[in-house]
């Protein structure tokens, strides 16, 4: 059912995860208040990387003011440390920031065109939380290599990186939402940890790379193994 579930199937139980292929500025707004757990996501920084459309600017205050509006706990949202000011002028401030600052290595180097780098995650806490510490303020998980990346999108999170913050922010059984879903780690993250989870994604392609993901780990496959098996891109990449 899930490839076909709603958030009104996941909201109730009825499917463990879905994926919404449309615009997170209409998607979001028509979900009842505070009907998910946690908001998790990796929305455009607006600095247009490698010259895609899709991250030409930073999402306007309604979809944080939506974000915040639809969540019963944590919004959590990765950002670029360009445009940290940026992310941190919505109103409500956020109250921390987590920076995720991968390890360092020569081949990381090599691969990722940089000496060093760190994306810092913005996080809104409910009132009752706000102050309270954090399971980590510098997050340190290798960036996903080269051989990882078949699925073609090259900003997405490492899984551990995506585990770690589901664990530490929402609870066994809660529902994650992801507007800015991407080729769908936060899903898969979040159906490892035993969460149920809704994924937003406007690009088709990626929205269905996503539901591939999803498929498999929902029934506890390693979508890495073989990408054949998801036949996606032929299977050559």
């Amino acid at each position: 059912m899930s490839r076909t579930a709603t958030p009104a199937d996941v909201l109730s139980g009825a499917a463990r995860w879905c994926v919404v292929e449309g615009d997170a500025l209409d998607v979001v707004p028509a979900l009842p208040v505070a009907s998910v757990d946690a908001v998790i996501s990796d929305p455009p920084y607006g600095i247009e990387w490698r010259g895609a459309s899709w991250d030409a600017d930073i999402p306007p205050q309604s979809a944080a003011t939506d974000a915040l509006r639809v969540s019963n706990g944590t919004v959590l949202w990765f950002a670029a440390a360009s445009r940290v000011l940026d992310f941190g002028a919505y109103t409500p401030r956020p109250d921390r920031v987590i920076a995720w600052a991968p390890t360092f290595t020569l081949s990381g180097a090599r691969t990722h065109g940089m000496l060093f780098h760190w994306d810092p995650i913005i996080a809104w806490r409910p009132a009752a939380r706000r102050g309270a510490p954090v399971f980590a303020d510098v997050v340190r998980h290798p960036r996903a290599v080269a051989a990882d990346a078949w699925w073609n999108h090259g900003c997405t999170k490492p899984l551990p990186l995506m585990r770690a913050l589901v664990a530490s922010f929402t609870d066994p059984g809660d529902v994650i939402l992801d507007p800015f879903a991407g080729s769908g780690t936060t899903g898969v993250a979040a159906l490892a940890e035993g969460r149920r989870v809704i994924l937003v994604e406007r690009v088709p392609e990626y929205a269905e790379i996503a539901r591939r993901r999803c498929e498999a780990a929902a029934q506890g496959t390693d979508w890495r193994a073989d990408p054949r098996q998801l036949g996606l891109f032929g299977g050559d990449r």
